[in-house]
């Protein structure tokens, strides 16, 4: 059963940015595929940040190797911001599906 992605895109608000995001999400995981033997290489989410900031934070400096500065979720650019208040959760709905349709299996599955 296939999907015409363009009638499926037609339903979707900013259809070509979330199509955008996907692509870029799939060339970074074809990459990895062919490079990660020799790349250090860590994998976090958005929601990481969101529902552990202090782990998420120390996570990130021992995979880099850094040290810490003073840096709080709320000092964060659009830390304030909801994003889910920005689409209705039936444009969510069709941006997963749609997203989902044209997203890599691997991209989709992280």
């Amino acid at each position: 059963n296939r999907v015409d992605v363009a009638e499926l895109a037609a339903t979707v608000p900013c259809h070509a940015v979330f199509y955008q995001y996907v692509r870029w999400h799939d060339s970074v995981f074809e990459v990895l595929g062919k490079y990660a033997h020799r790349l250090k290489v860590t994998i976090m989410h958005y929601s990481d940040w969101r529902d552990d900031w202090d782990g998420t934070v120390s996570h990130a400096l021992s995979f880099l190797d850094a040290t810490a500065a003073r840096v709080t979720w709320g000092s964060m650019p659009h830390s304030h911001i909801s994003y889910p208040s920005f689409f209705t959760a039936d444009d969510r709905e069709r941006v997963a599906g749609f997203m989902k349709v044209v997203a890599h299996q691997y991209t989709w599955m992280q």
